[in-house]
């Protein structure tokens, strides 16, 4: 019964086209899991910062609680067939299947469930809209400008299934660089100055900053130049030039140094999101979880490195212990992008196991 359920809430989180800049869907599911929540008699604070909408659910309306559990419901853009999901097997399929609302619906019908027992867990779920783009109006702004805490925070946001508890996740630095140059007719480039090939002249000289990663050897500072634009018209030289670029760091002095080093190669940029490394040194608790996700998993789980980011990182900063695991999927943020379904329930159970013997 509880299976069928979590699988239902799944499908119709994923219906929602959840996307960055389309505030009314994620505004629309925000509401829909509060009103959900609210029937099981719940309690449900709804907030909102630069058009980022969250909820905060709990059995005791408290700002401190034992756990929190972290999710978002926001994805990255998709075709609109995406938005459809399907059950094939094992799996389920569609935009937002492992990343990750999939995981989200586990937790929701879980704080649902307990909430029926007559014994309150203090437990709360903070779900919000912008982690792809950044989490500081979400998971950031709450746990700033509120008195949120908790004993330990769970997300399972993070690495390549419930074999892993991640131990550290790279920080973010996404960069707006911009140029100008003087326009020309096409055929006499000679007369212009043109802005695209400043901006190129500055990207190869930031590249050698950071040296060359690959599969295995990752855990280094990179880059990924993810967007270029400028120019008007293939026959005229472009006298503006704008590149967005993706910078991953390890270590959190790594910013500075990043920084100075850009600046001296360009000082027409701007940050435009960022945050900081997620490093969660070993502790009781966690270890505590991995233990009772053990007993469901039937496997050792081991503690690894990540090069994405995640919420995580705004527990942490409050000292707050934090698990960041992963329900098993493939092809995030990718075409068919699915999540296991024997998995989910897996961490349903786990997830349980940990509440009941943390807050007995």
């Amino acid at each position: 019964m509880l299976e069928k359920k979590i699988i239902e809430t799944t499908l119709k989180l994923m219906r929602f086209p959840s996307v960055k800049g389309n505030y009314q869907q994620k505004k629309a599911i925000i509401e829909y899991v509060g009103s959900d929540c609210a029937k099981s008699g719940l309690a449900v604070e709804y907030f909102e910062h630069n058009q980022q909408p969250a909820v905060v659910i709990s059995m005791n309306k408290k700002r401190k609680q034992k756990i929190f559990l972290n999710g978002h419901l926001d994805v990255v853009p998709a075709k609109e067939e995406d938005f459809i999901p399907r059950l094939e097997k094992d799996k389920i399929f569609g935009r937002g299947a492992g990343d990750m609302k999939a995981a989200c619906a586990v937790m929701i019908e879980t704080l649902k469930n307990f909430s029926q027992k007559k014994k309150k867990m203090p437990i709360g779920l903070m779900l919000t809209t912008d982690e792809e783009i950044g989490g500081q109006d979400g998971a950031g702004f709450l746990l700033k400008n509120y008195d949120f805490s908790s004993d330990i925070a769970i997300i399972p946001d993070g690495g390549q299934g419930l074999h892993q508890i991640i131990t550290h996740q790279k920080g973010v630095l996404h960069l707006k660089l911009t140029a100008t140059g003087k326009a020309a007719h096409g055929a006499r480039p000679f007369l212009g100055e043109n802005a695209i090939e400043k901006l190129l002249k500055a990207y190869q000289e930031i590249k050698t900053i950071f040296s060359e990663a690959s599969k295995t050897d990752n855990w280094k500072n990179t880059l990924n130049l993810g967007k270029i634009g400028g120019g008007e018209a293939v026959n005229k030289v472009p006298d503006y030039a704008e590149m967005y670029l993706d910078i991953r760091y390890t270590k959190k002095e790594n910013r500075e140094e990043i920084l100075k080093k850009i600046e001296q190669i360009s000082e027409n940029f701007q940050i435009i999101g960022e945050g900081l490394p997620f490093i969660q040194e070993r502790h009781s608790l966690v270890d505590e979880f991995k233990n009772c996700m053990e007993n469901h998993l039937q496997k050792k789980i081991s503690f690894a490195k990540v090069e994405g980011a995640s919420d995580g990182r705004f527990f942490s900063e409050k000292g707050i212990p934090t698990v960041i695991t992963k329900i098993k999927e493939g092809n995030i943020h990718g075409e068919n992008e699915w999540v296991d379904r024997k998995e989910m329930m897996i961490f349903q159970k786990g997830l349980v196991e940990f509440i009941n013997n943390f807050c007995r």
